[in-house]
């Protein structure tokens, strides 16, 4: 009898363990940046995607993020291919976010750019960690407003990400 309820106990013991491995929130997307000094972080955040192009020797990852109010699109590009984008940091040209507003009758609308008054990209990203089919990294960039294309609110002129980070971004590859 004791062998039974020793079994039993090391049985449920086991069970609990088990069942508690898949609670850990670790592994969950994220998206967190700083908007103005105003903490935003993403209710939703698609899986990325990274689409390679044999014939233009590259390779771009993208994801969506976005809470109530805003949408970030954002992407990156490498002139590599491979089974991830290389751990580097990413400026000018390589960076793209769109950074919008939801509308409230549905719908985004984009009132700002990242490029300053010479034309030049005012965007950074650094891809910290990439493996397992999850990507991680950083970002920060400053938008300029091109103009009110909405009376439903009003925009700031500047708009100024900081301390932007993604986190175990799930990627699937598209050839």
């Amino acid at each position: 009898m004791k062998n039974i309820l020793k079994f039993g106990f090391i049985f449920i013991l086991a069970i609990s363990l088990v069942s508690c491995g898949g609670d850990d929130d670790e592994g969950e997307a994220t998206f967190t940046a700083k908007i103005n000094g105003v903490e935003f972080v993403a209710t939703n955040v698609t899986n990325g995607i990274i689409t390679q192009n044999e014939q233009l020797g590259g390779q771009r990852f993208d994801v969506t993020a976005s809470d109530d109010t805003n949408v970030f699109n954002f992407a990156i590009s490498a002139t590599v291919i491979d089974n991830c984008m290389p751990a580097i940091e990413y400026v000018g040209d390589s960076v793209l976010i769109y950074f919008s507003y939801k509308r409230a009758g549905g719908g985004t609308v984009q009132e700002h750019t990242h490029t300053d008054d010479a034309g030049l990209s005012t965007l950074k990203a650094t891809i910290t960690s990439c493996s397992g089919s999850k990507m991680s990294g950083t970002f920060s960039g400053t938008f300029s407003k091109i103009g009110s294309l909405q009376d439903e609110f009003v925009t700031p002129e500047t708009v100024v990400i900081t301390e932007g980070r993604f986190e175990n971004v799930v990627y699937l590859k598209s050839l």
